[in-house]
C-alpha cells in the first residue's frame, strides 16, 4: 500500500498563543508542509462553546512517524461461519419522534452513546462544529439544550467512545483530512488536539473500547481500512486491514465482548456491507451481510447476544440487520419501517434491552424511536 500513514500517532494540543504565532508564519510555511507530506497543525480554540470546557490533557505520546504501514495481523474464523440455523429475529421499532431542534442545521448522519442514565448525541451541524444533545433513559427522560464545540471545522460525522467512567472521547475528521480528538471528563471539555500530524483520512472515524481504558479507531485512507488503538498513553501502529475489495464511505466499529472488535465496512465495487470481526490479537475471515447494500456508513451496536446494523440503503430509507455475536444463525436484513425519507447514516445506542435509534430528518433534526429487545 502507499498510503500516507503514520505508525505511531503523535496528540499534541495547540494553545491561543502558539495559535497566535504561527499566523504570523504565514501561508507559504503551510502549503510547504502540505507538500511534504506532513500536513498542517490543527488551530485548537475554546472561544464560544457551550459547554464546560478545561485546559488540554498534554500526556501525549511524541514518538516519531514510521517510513512504513503494516499491515494488521490476521488469522482463521473463531467460530462457524456461513448461514446456520434459523434467522435472527429484528427488532419491532416505536414510532419515530421528534428531538428538539438545534440552533442550526444537521448535516451528514449522527452519532449516540449512553453512559451512566444519560444518552449522547452528537452530530455536525452546517456551520462544521460539532452538536450534542443530552436525554435522560427511560420513557420520559428529558432532553437538554443543544451545544456545541467550536475550535476546528469539522468536515464529517463525529464519532464517540468511552473507556473509562465519567470520560467520552470525542474523535472528528477535520476540514484538513486530519484526525483530532476531544475528551470530556465528568462532564468538563477539555481542548481539540491533533491525533497525528501526518497520516489523512477520506471519511469519517469510528471508535470503540474493546478493553476498559483502550480506544479502538478504525478509518478509511483511500480505498483502504486502517485501526490504530490507545492502550494508557501509547497508540500503537495505525495498520491496514486487509478487505476483500477496496471499500468506500465511512467505517463503523463495535465491541460485542472484551477483546473483540466487529468493523463494518461499504464494498466499493457492489455496495456489499461486509463485517470484519477481530479477536484474540487478529482479524478474522470477512462476513458479507447477504442482502444489505449500502449508499452509506454502516452503523453498529452490540447488545445481548445479538450484533444489530444500520446504513442508508442504495434503494433509499434505511437498511436494519440483525445477527449472531458468534456463529450459529443466519443474519436478518430489512427496510426499517418509518425511516423512507433517511438518506444518511443512523446513530444508535441502547440502555438495558431497549435501543434508540436517531435519524437526521430532511429539514436538518433529528427523530428518535425505541425498541425492546
Amino acid at each position: 500500500c502507499a498510503l500516507p500513514i503514520s505508525a505511531s500517532p503523535r496528540h499534541r494540543a495547540v494553545s491561543d498563543v502558539v495559535r497566535r504565532r504561527r499566523v504570523r508564519v504565514g501561508a507559504a510555511a503551510a502549503a510547504a508542509l502540505v507538500v511534504a507530506g506532513l500536513g498542517g497543525w490543527g488551530i485548537a480554540s475554546l472561544g464560544g462553546d457551550s459547554g464546560p470546557t478545561a485546559p488540554a490533557d498534554n500526556d501525549h505520546p511524541t514518538t516519531a512517524p514510521p517510513t512504513t504501514h503494516p499491515t494488521a495481523p490476521t488469522a482463521g474464523a473463531a467460530s462457524p461461519q456461513g448461514s446456520i440455523g434459523t434467522p435472527v429475529e429484528l427488532p419491532q421499532w416505536s414510532a419515530f419522534s421528534a428531538v428538539p431542534a438545534p440552533r442550526v442545521k444537521l448535516v451528514g448522519g449522527p452519532r449516540a452513546i449512553t453512559i451512566a442514565g444519560t444518552t449522547y448525541v452528537f452530530a455536525r451541524g452546517e456551520d462544521n462544529d460539532v452538536w450534542y444533545v443530552t436525554r435522560g433513559v427511560g420513557a420520559s427522560g428529558a432532553y437538554s439544550a443543544w451545544q456545541h464545540l467550536t475550535g476546528i471545522g469539522v468536515a464529517d460525522d463525529p464519532a464517540v467512545v468511552s473507556a473509562s467512567p465519567g470520560r467520552l472521547d470525542l474523535f472528528a475528521l477535520g476540514t484538513d483530512g486530519l484526525l483530532y480528538r476531544r475528551t470530556m471528563i465528568n462532564g468538563t471539555w477539555n481542548q481539540w488536539y491533533q491525533v497525528d500530524e501526518r497520516t489523512r483520512f477520506d471519511a469519517a472515524p469510528a471508535a470503540a473500547s474493546s478493553e476498559p481504558g483502550r480506544i479502538d479507531l478504525v478509518g478509511r485512507s483511500g480505498g483502504d481500512l486502517v485501526t490504530a488503538s490507545l492502550v494508557g498513553s501509547r497508540w500503537n501502529a495505525w495498520s491496514v486491514v486487509p478487505t476483500p475489495g477496496r471499500i468506500t464511505a465511512a467505517p463503523g466499529l463495535v465491541s460485542r465482548s472484551k477483546g473483540t472488535l466487529d468493523a463494518f465496512v461499504v464494498r466499493k465495487a457492489d455496495g456489499a456491507v461486509l463485517r470484519l470481526p477481530y479477536s484474540a490479537g487478529a482479524w478474522r475471515p470477512t462476513v458479507l451481510l447477504r442482502g444489505m447494500d449500502a449508499a452509506g456508513r454502516p452503523e453498529p451496536l452490540a447488545s445481548g447476544d445479538r450484533v444489530y446494523a444500520f446504513a442508508p440503503a442504495t434503494s433509499g430509507g434505511l437498511s436494519q440487520a440483525a445477527g449472531p455475536v458468534a456463529g450459529g444463525a443466519e443474519w436478518s436484513v430489512a427496510a426499517l419501517p418509518g425511516a423512507t425519507e433517511a438518506t444518511t447514516p443512523a446513530a444508535v445506542t441502547s440502555s438495558g434491552r431497549v435501543l434508540e435509534l436517531y435519524v437526521r430528518t430532511p429539514a436538518g433534526a433529528l427523530t428518535r424511536a425505541t425498541a425492546q429487545v
